[in-house]
């Protein structure tokens, strides 16, 4: 098959899946858009006979690829001294070009996944309402940069007994402290004057027993418990504990949860996407959030036990028995210690389309 991977250099998940695929006699090419405005030298042309990509002094066909998979997207930075009247349109212009450059693709080619589930699996408040809907309890949760409702809030759930929490839309949060959750309260609030200007996602804290990261790839599941909340480090979020290892072990969601995240997917438009719950001391399953490209080989890396790699592979190029005994020999650290892997992560660079 011809498989195109969208990512950015140096992303161990595109260039280890890249390798694999390679190894399984895939044709794999890499793309990442470039860094910054006026260094790409890529083009695309439509006319009644073609439809094509032009770059890297070749030219690449609409009906190439049978499957891109969009890991990474990103957008050129402009460095260049361009007027103040001209920068809002160089800026937008670039931005619509490169997020829509492989939007050329045949209508045969399959993707993980296109624009519109890409940003449908994006919006925080759109998982957080469908979770709801398709049956997932979801903590109490407050979004807002109105000081006065956050406040309200945090009053009325300490009345309860409990906490609240912090999180950013994205992954770093207030002056670049907070980077995945916090606990806040009423002095955090009144003495952080970025608060009324940037909305913010405000939960219960939950009484955790171990949450769960739960991978689905297409019909695949494979979950895996965690136990950090019983380390001070990890307390709030597992992701705060570098070393996991001694706190990972295999988990399977109950029926009824594992059909409500397939539902939820389905509602979403995805094919795939890494789950994380959390299993409170009533062994009440509530769903935290979900990244439809989230980091998944990290639980190889510290559980070689754990297949992430070959289950991906088989969700990626199904119906691939043939060379199952060849997939299966195919491991995380084999890979990433590999020639071929630093070979490639050397050669992969912003801005060029790279046949693997």
């Amino acid at each position: 098959m011809n498989i195109l991977i969208i990512s950015v250099p140096h992303d161990a998940h595109a260039l280890v899946v890249a390798c694999a695929l390679k190894r399984l006699d895939h044709d794999v090419t890499l793309y990442s858009p470039p860094s910054e405005i006026g260094k790409s030298k890529i083009s695309l042309k439509i006319s009644d006979n073609q439809a094509a990509w032009i770059g890297n002094g070749g030219v690449i066909q609409a009906d190439h690829f049978d499957v891109i998979w969009q890991r990474r997207r990103s957008v050129p930075t402009l460095k260049k001294n361009v007027h103040a009247e001209d920068i809002d349109f160089v800026l937008r212009e670039n931005v619509k070009f490169f997020l829509d450059f492989w939007e050329l693709a045949h209508d045969k080619t399959r993707w993980i996944h296109d624009s519109p589930a890409l940003r449908s699996g994006e919006s925080k408040i759109r998982q957080l309402a469908r979770a709801r809907k398709c049956g997932l309890r979801v903590p109490d949760t407050l979004i807002s940069a109105d000081v006065d409702s956050i406040l309200n809030f945090i009053r009325i759930t300490a009345n309860d007994g409990s906490q609240v929490i912090y999180k950013a839309f994205t992954p770093v949060g207030w002056e670049n402290r907070v980077k995945h959750t916090a606990i806040v309260d009423t002095n955090t609030i009144l003495n952080n004057n970025i608060v009324s200007l940037t909305p913010g996602i405000y939960q219960r804290r939950l009484d955790k027993q171990f949450e769960v990261r739960a991978n689905f790839f297409g019909p695949h599941e494979l979950s895996v418990r965690i136990d950090a909340c019983l380390t001070n480090a990890g307390s709030l979020d597992w992701r705060s504990v570098f070393d996991l290892k001694n706190h990972l072990s295999p988990f399977q969601l109950p029926d009824s949860v594992r059909n409500s995240c397939q539902i939820l997917l389905d509602e979403l438009g995805l094919q795939m996407a890494c789950i994380d719950l959390v299993v409170d001391s009533d062994d009440n399953f509530h769903f935290i959030e979900l990244n439809q490209q989230g980091q998944f080989l990290w639980i190889e890396e510290q559980c070689p036990q754990f297949r992430l790699l070959d289950t991906f592979l088989d969700f990626l190029v199904p119906n691939s028995d043939t060379n199952r005994e060849q997939r299966l020999a195919i491991g995380f650290h084999d890979i990433i210690k590999s020639s071929q892997y630093i070979d490639l992560d050397q050669r992969f660079e912003s801005g060029i389309i790279l046949e693997v």
